[in-house]
Order: C-alpha cells, then structure tokens, then sequence
C-alpha cells in the first residue's frame, strides 16, 4: 500500500508539473548578435511560439564571434525548460570540429527538441566582378589568382562552404576573416571582398535590389525566391551542397514531459500561416520535426561536416 501510495503521489506530482509548464516566460538564448539573419529567425519563431505556448517568449542575445559563448550558457543552465538555445548548423555541426577545444558537447549536452528552419547557402558575387556564372567565375579566379576573396566568420559554416567550394572547384579564393557574416556582407557590398558564401534569407534583399549577384544555389534545386539562379550542379559544380538549419534545444536532461510541451508548441508555431509566410518572404524553409528527427539531422550534419573538417585541416586553436 505504502509503494501504491508513492507511485501515486509521484504521478500526480509528475502530471501537475506538465501542466504547470509553462508558468513564467521562456528565454530563446541567440548566441549572435542582433540584427543578423539568426537573430531575425528567433524573432519570428517566438513571436508565434508566445501565442502557441502561452506564455511570453524572450529572445535574448549572448553573443560571441563564433556562437561558443551564448551556446555554453545553456548548458549551465537548469533544465527546467525556461532556458532554451536556439542552435543552429555553425554551432553544433561545425564549432566542435573546427575549433581544438569548446566547452560543450553538441549532442550529449543538450536535449533536442524541434527543428525550427532550413536554409540554402548562395555564392554572391560583387557586381564589379565580371563573372555572370559559375563556371566563369571559376574561369576567372583560375586566370586571376589572388585578385579574388571571401568573407565571413572564422570557423562558421559559410567558412566551410568557401573552403569546400575552393577544393571542389581547385581554385585558391582567399579568405578574409570577419566578426560576424553582417560585417563581411557590408564588405561585400562596398567592394572590399569580391566573393561571399551567404545564406539565402541574407543575401536574397540584396539581390533583388540589383546590389548583388547570386550566381548559384548549393541545393539540389533552386530556390523559388530566385528561380533564375540555378544550383551549383545544373551549373557545373556537382557535390557542392551546402545549408545551414536551425532547432530549438535545452540542457541536458530536460524531463520529458516539458519536452514533449514545447515540441507540441514549437510545432504549431512553425506550421501557423502568419510564420510560413514570414518565413517564405526571409527565404528560409520552415521545418519543425519530432525530438528524435531533430537529434538524428544534428547527428548526421556533426558527422559529415567532421569529415569535411579534417580533409581540409580547418583547425582553430
């Protein structure tokens, strides 16, 4: 009787505690500034996810130039479910691999909860450069060695995919390191860099506006926001393929009651017409899931974006 008893009090403790949840508002931690594409993602998603969850949720910025600082925060929080991240490919597919030691471990310290967005990279291109495609931008930088480079964040994924693109292509376009893509995309504009491997949501304004030119899509199809631009494949340069996605995570150990909360309403905000449309006008694609999706994408990325670490030796000390 006295086991029945405690089984009992335990399952009511355990069913109040769901319920309760959430109570007070829930913090999004975006380990990059403000203003950037990232950041403009939270936004939306939590502008919809207060209205699916029931309660408030904050965005707030702890920045740092790889995302390192703002990503270990969360796993020193409690895990609770009022402390999430809002992790992204950089972050937890490429930092572990590119950077010797991080204070966290991008799979057994956090607890996958949904998918949020996806997003195609684009190779932009100067207007001053004379190249009008793929192929005679590689033509080009293979005539012209050292007149051409690119920017971006040390060690981010859009460093990857210059890097990727310069083995693939055998071309030898420099990098320039920046603070952060924002900077490096201000370069571009200006003429000081020649070359950017951006995501689509932060090239596609610049674009249209005739600033910039997108050459290709490193996608296996086009983007319906640039219909006219092809992917790197129709366009000569098979493999390249590169996108970054988003997901929203908590600590380690997050019961799972409270995780099964926020998929549920994680879900519905990034399926609710006002977030798709939103979504759509930034060039991003929406893309909730299940936890156990969630985690086997994050998997699946840590492990292919290892291996392409270590052909190309992009180790930062």
């Amino acid at each position: 009787m006295k086991l029945l008893a405690a089984l009992l009090a335990f399952s009511f403790a355990a069913l109040s505690h769901a319920q309760a949840f959430p109570n007070k508002p829930v913090r999004i931690i975006v380990p990059y500034g403000a203003g950037g594409s990232t950041d403009a993602t939270a936004r939306v998603l939590a502008a919809s996810l207060t209205s699916t969850l029931g309660q408030t949720a904050i965005v707030e910025n702890r920045a740092s130039a790889t995302g390192i600082v703002g990503v270990e925060y969360v796993t020193r929080s409690d895990p609770d479910g009022y402390t999430l991240i809002f992790a992204s490919a950089s972050t937890h597919a490429v930092n572990p691999h590119v950077y010797k030691t991080i204070p966290y471990d991008p799979i057994k310290g956090f607890t996958p909860i949904s998918m949020v967005s996806a997003s195609e990279l684009m190779i932009s291109l100067n207007p001053a450069v004379p190249a009008k495609n793929l192929k005679e931008l590689i033509d080009y930088a293979h005539a012209n060695p050292g007149k051409l480079n690119f920017g971006s964040n040390v060690g981010s994924i859009l460093h990857l995919a210059g890097e990727l693109f310069n083995d693939l292509a055998k071309t030898k376009i420099a990098h320039v390191p920046y603070k952060s893509s924002g900077q490096a995309l201000t370069d571009l504009l200006s003429g000081q860099i020649q070359v950017m491997f951006d995501t689509v949501p932060s090239a596609l304004p610049q674009i249209k506006a005739g600033k910039l030119r997108g050459i290709a899509i490193a996608s296996p199809k086009r983007d319906p926001q640039l219909p006219d631009v092809p992917t790197a494949k129709e366009a000569g340069l098979a493999g390249y393929e590169v996108a970054t996605w988003s997901m929203i995570e908590g600590p380690a150990n997050l019961p799972r009651d409270i995780v099964a909360r926020l998929n549920t309403a994680i879900v519905a905000a990034v399926k609710s017409p006002e977030l798709q449309t939103r979504f759509a006008q930034m060039g991003l694609i929406p893309q909730s899931s299940t936890p156990d999706e969630a985690a086997a994408i994050l998997k699946a990325d840590h492990a292919r974006w290892g291996t392409v670490v270590k052909k190309l030796g992009l180790v930062v000390e």
